[in-house]
């Protein structure tokens, strides 16, 4: 087999690589949007950003900024997850 056929058997794996992108950033607005709305649910059963920080591991100030995105009060873009 030719170098050129095994670059086109592989093809298939190429458009996946190429679409990737596009799809873990569909995954992370998705992921963006069910935190706000389980802080928003939170929130309104009572919990405090303190609480929900320390709940979800991650800071006070990003439970702050997702706090008040989920009150509609400001927009948030939530840094990159360590590790990533």
């Amino acid at each position: 087999e030719s170098v050129l056929e095994a670059f086109d058997a592989m093809e298939g794996v190429m458009r996946r690589h190429r679409e990737l992108p596009q799809t873990l950033e569909e995954f992370e607005a998705a992921r963006h949007q069910t935190r706000l709305a389980l802080f928003a649910l939170a929130l309104a059963q009572g919990a405090s950003a303190s609480e929900l920080a320390r709940r979800l591991g991650i800071s006070r100030q990003l439970a702050s900024r997702l706090a008040g995105a989920a009150r509609g009060q400001e927009p948030v873009q939530e840094p990159p997850e360590p590790g990533t």
